[in-house]
């Protein structure tokens, strides 16, 4: 199946998973110093092995990833209580390679999500989340952020 079929697939099931209500999951990446919306494409430098691994899972599969910002920018292995409650699911849509250890992707957000609960492995981490409808007002849950800041770490 060529990768725009996939990226349509993937589209299908989520919106099938939105009408039910089902916990879905995907490789995660947790964003440091940065939050991603929906609607909206950014670059992310990935450092971090854990991070890396959660890359290449996405990569072997739909390209689809959840970001979500952590709390604690120092973290280097980011739990569960590091993270946001509300992430966002997003389309990796071209990886780069920057330096020795490290890639940056570029990727846009497709949809709100919110964490359920969080799969640490060696290699990668893996969220559980919920789709969250993107309706104006309707959700005020805490996203993350305080301020835009410049990361001086990897992600």
């Amino acid at each position: 199946m060529a990768p725009y079929d996939r990226d349509k697939t993937s589209m299908e099931e989520q919106t099938l998973a939105k009408d039910k209500n089902e916990t879905l999951n995907r490789p995660l990446i947790a964003l440091r110093g940065m939050v991603a919306f929906p609607n909206n494409s950014l670059y992310i430098d990935i450092g971090r092995e854990i991070s890396i691994g959660s890359l290449d899972e996405a990569m072997g599969g739909d390209r689809e990833v959840f970001l979500v910002a952590q709390r604690d920018y120092n973290c280097e292995l980011p739990g569960r209580a590091d993270l946001y409650d509300v992430g966002v699911l997003a389309r990796i849509r071209h990886v780069m390679p920057v330096g020795e250890d490290v890639v940056r992707i570029f990727c846009e957000g497709i949809q709100r999500g919110e964490i359920i609960s969080l799969e640490n492995s060696e290699q990668h981490l893996t969220v559980n989340y919920r789709l969250i409808d993107d309706e104006p007002g309707g959700d005020e849950r805490e996203i993350g952020g305080g301020g835009i800041e410049r990361p001086d770490r990897l992600v």
